[in-house]
């Protein structure tokens, strides 16, 4: 028996040896079968013409117009497009030559089908789709990617900045998995860190993933006056700056005298110190 894999959705094809050992044989009728059905799914008939220009059959109810048999390969092949998991199952291949023997071959097809769904989830239950946070410094977070469908049972990695971390999987019920990732404490690097969750079945599936950004707050780490050391005269205007750098995002700074808010100060922001 042999044995053959394909992806849902993709093309498949089914060998068939029609061979002959002596030139003045021919195939006269190729017939396919599926194990679970008794009577053909596929033939090409040439018993009354040339096997080029032989007659072919599909049942609708299987491949209908998806089928299509090759045979100038070698070994022949029947083609099946757009495979379904439904398609799943062992095909037997039956030759009938004009002066051979009848010969019968056999083919174990196994359908993948990828996971169909990636749900990724915090610690508050709350669906993550593209950030997750604001946390600040010190926090630890776990976050949940569950995934359904596929067939078999996907595997589940975490990826941190694209390098593989250890992922906790437990199965879910409906052939899904779990995949965890926990991260922290975190500090300031951590920052616009990328986590993607990552699911497939197989080499040959194309994989599902979902990728989040972490969002974090920080409190300034310096806070200046600058201007208030030069000498001063009565009556004249003097501009002084607080300088504040290191928050995300800018600090709210306010201005005070002898306990009074003072509301006409002026503002400015830049990518990494906030002026006020």
């Amino acid at each position: 028996m042999t044995q053959v894999i394909a992806v849902a959705g993709e093309p498949v094809y089914l060998p068939c040896d029609i061979s002959t050992q002596d030139d003045d044989d021919a195939v006269l009728l190729v017939l396919w079968y599926r194990e679970d059905l008794g009577t053909p799914i596929y033939s090409v008939d040439a018993r009354e013409r040339d096997f080029g220009v032989a007659e072919r059959w599909s049942l609708e109810s299987v491949f209908a117009s998806r089928a299509y048999f090759l045979p100038e390969r070698r070994p022949a092949e029947l083609g099946v497009d757009r495979v379904k998991p439904s398609d799943q199952g062992i095909y037997r291949c039956r030759v009938d030559f004009k002066q051979a023997q009848t010969r019968n071959s056999r083919v174990n097809l196994t359908v993948i089908v990828p996971p169909s769904k990636m749900v990724i989830i915090d610690d508050k239950g709350d669906v993550k789709q593209a950030i997750v946070g604001p946390y600040i410094e010190g926090d630890t977070f776990t976050l949940k990617c569950d995934v359904s469908g596929g067939r078999p049972r996907p595997w589940v990695k975490w990826f941190r900045d694209e390098v593989e971390v250890d992922t906790p999987a437990s199965p879910l019920s409906g052939n899904g998995v779990r995949g965890i990732i926990r991260v922290g404490p975190l500090t300031r690097s951590d920052v616009r860190t990328t986590l993607t969750c990552r699911a497939s079945n197989h080499p040959r599936a194309h994989p599902i993933e979902t990728t989040l950004t972490v969002d974090m707050n920080f409190p300034p780490l310096t806070v200046h006056i600058i201007g208030s050391d030069q000498p001063l005269s009565a009556s004249r205007r003097y501009d002084l700056l607080c300088q504040s750098s290191g928050s995300r995002p800018p600090a709210s700074i306010t201005w005070w005298k002898n306990g009074h808010r003072i509301n006409n100060a002026k503002e400015t922001v830049s990518t990494n110190i906030e002026l006020r």
